[in-house]
C-alpha cells in the first residue's frame, strides 16, 4: 500500500478596513490534486459551476475582475457584460471604492503561496506565471475568479466559505 501525502490547501479574507468588503483567496498546490490541474473546463464542472468565458481573460483583466466580486454600490454589473467590455475593449464604469481595494489585492503580497517557507504572493505576480489560466465561474450564485498556474489553483472570491468549501471539493475529486 502507498502513502499518499495528505491534501493541504491555504486561504487568507482580507477585509477593506473603511468599506464593507472583502476577498478570500484559496490556494490548493497541484501536488493536492490527484490528477493535476485539470483545465477551466472540467473545473468548472467539478465545481458544479458555471463557466462565464469562452475567451482567454488576460492577467491585466484581474483588479476589474476582482472589483466586479465585491459588493455594488449601485446596479450589479452583470458579469457576461462585463466579459464582453474587457474582451472587445469596451470602458468599464466601477465605482472607485470597489476597484482600489481590488488593485490594492491585485498587487500586494498577500496571498498565501506555496513555496518553502510559505510566504504572501501578489496575484499578480502569480497570473504572470507561464502557463496561466484565468476564468470567470459562477457557483451557487456567487461569482469566483480561478487561476490555475503549473504550481496549483488559486480561487478568488467574495465569500469565504464559498472558498474553502470548493477548495475541499477540488481535492476530493
Amino acid at each position: 500500500m502507498e502513502l499518499r501525502q495528505p491534501a493541504q490547501y491555504y486561504s487568507t479574507t482580507l477585509f477593506d478596513r473603511y468599506q464593507p468588503q472583502r476577498l478570500s483567496f484559496t490556494f490548493i498546490p497541484a501536488r493536492s490534486l490527484a490528477n493535476g490541474i485539470p483545465p477551466l473546463s472540467i473545473l468548472a464542472i467539478r465545481l458544479d459551476a458555471a463557466l462565464l468565458n469562452s475567451r482567454q481573460i488576460h492577467p491585466w483583466h484581474l483588479p476589474i475582475l476582482l472589483a466586479s466580486l465585491l459588493p455594488g454600490y449601485g446596479t450589479p454589473q452583470v458579469a457576461s457584460e462585463l466579459l464582453t467590455q474587457l474582451t472587445h475593449h469596451n470602458p468599464i464604469v466601477m465605482h472607485p471604492n470597489q476597484l482600489g481595494f481590488a488593485e490594492y489585492m491585485a498587487y500586494s503580497d498577500v496571498i498565501p503561496f506555496e513555496e518553502s517557507p510559505l510566504k504572501g504572493k501578489s496575484l499578480m505576480a502569480v497570473a504572470g506565471a507561464a502557463g496561466v489560466q484565468i476564468g470567470l465561474m459562477a457557483a451557487g450564485g456567487d461569482p469566483i475568479v480561478l487561476v490555475t498556474v503549473p504550481l496549483g489553483i488559486l480561487l478568488c472570491t467574495a465569500a469565504a466559505a464559498l472558498g474553502t468549501g470548493l477548495a475541499e471539493k477540488l481535492i476530493g475529486s
